[in-house]
């Protein structure tokens, strides 16, 4: 997920924002509209700190042709499939868009989903679907879900993210520790290095932290955001494990939202400090968003993607792109104004998807 969540979700996101008027159908009918605020000038920090530089003044892009599929409400995360469809998690259970035409299926526990509030979803290489949900992680298999649980090995069921690299191992960060399921067994580390515990189809890592959010690159490592533990790497290749933390620029331990880069970087959040960008060395800050940030995503090419979900004191959200120049809020990406960014799922293709509390949102052409 992504705390934001990122990418913050069923969790801290619940808790600091109001969930604004849902959708009675497919169609959209029965959404209470939003007001449009005015898009605010985001405050950012001296340009010493800015490995980007600064936005110049110019007018603010306007994203023309939006698609908006709001049948589901409250959407946590989404990613694209191979055959085109979206898949999303949201609290009323997961969700198959097919964008062709605009229909969707909704999967809850009626199909075997381990709980109907999903957090996270991911595709395997296979095309199977993994879910993370509040009740534990669920497979899509053969049209039911297989769920697994605490009595499968997993540290906990409540499963905030969720994970599989391009081998089919399956990672899940849950609020006790991460857990690992590898279908050839070949569990990475020996205990006595990394503290991992036992289970018969999972393996738990990080034991006792809140993972907030993880995700793998696109070299095989996998980086987690923790509640106290700053950000952690695990690089497969050299089976080693790296925790980063004050001490290496972060501006504090608890760390909600991260996407990782083409290149061994990674983009974090860190609540009420902003967006840090990891070079190879450092954590540097790029971007000092004044509120919530609940979706992180890096295009093939870097450049990246920050969804805002408002704050303790407002629940209108922000797509900000970031651009060679600096840094660029979206206008006009949604026909109900701003609501709170909790998801951005990029495709292949270049397509983008971005989750809200009143659905799925995807553009055509660019204004």
């Amino acid at each position: 997920m992504r705390l934001s969540a990122s990418k913050l979700k069923v969790g801290l996101l619940l808790f600091v924002l109001a969930v604004a008027a849902g959708c009675a159908s497919g169609t959209g009918e029965g959404i209470s509209p939003l007001p449009t605020p005015p898009i605010a000038s985001i405050p950012q920090p001296s340009p010493s700190a800015l490995p980007m530089p600064l936005p110049t003044a110019r007018p603010v892009p306007v994203l023309d042709g939006w698609t908006i599929y709001p049948g589901v409400n409250d959407v946590q995360a989404a990613v694209f499939a191979p055959d085109g469809a979206l898949w999303a998690a949201t609290t009323a259970g997961v969700v198959r868009w097919n964008l062709a035409d605009g229909t969707y299926s909704l999967y809850t526990g009626a199909e075997g989903l381990a709980s109907n509030l999903a957090t996270d979803v991911a595709i395997a290489p296979d095309g199977s679907i993994w879910a993370a949900t509040l009740g534990g992680v669920s497979h899509l298999e053969g049209g039911r879900w297989i769920s697994h649980t605490q009595a499968d090995g997993l540290v906990s069921n409540a499963i905030q993210a969720i994970a599989v690299t391009s081998g089919g191992q399956v990672w899940a960060g849950t609020t006790e520790g991460a857990s690992l399921f590898d279908p050839s067994a070949a569990l990475p580390g020996p205990p006595a290095r990394t503290g991992r515990t036992g289970g018969e189809s999972w393996t738990t890592y990080l034991a006792g932290a809140r993972v907030w959010d993880l995700d793998v690159a696109p070299d095989g490592t996998v980086w987690f955001a923790a509640d106290g533990m700053g950000v952690s790497r695990y690089s497969p290749g050299d089976d080693a494990w790296t925790t980063y933390t004050p001490a290496e620029g972060l501006p504090g331990l608890n760390v909600t939202t991260i996407a990782s880069g083409p290149t061994g970087d990674a983009w974090v959040y860190v609540p009420w400090e902003g967006v840090y960008h990891f070079d190879g060395a450092r954590w540097q800050r790029v971007q000092a968003h004044n509120g919530l940030v609940c979706a992180l995503a890096v295009e093939a090419d870097g450049t990246p993607w920050i969804g805002g979900c408002g704050s303790l004191h407002y629940s209108s959200g922000s797509l900000i792109h970031g651009q060679a120049d600096g840094w660029a809020e979206m206008a006009g990406w949604h026909e109900m104004g701003t609501p709170p960014v909790q998801a951005i799922a990029l495709g292949p293709d270049g397509k983008i998807a971005v989750g809200t509390d009143l659905g799925i949102c995807i553009p055509g052409e660019e204004g």
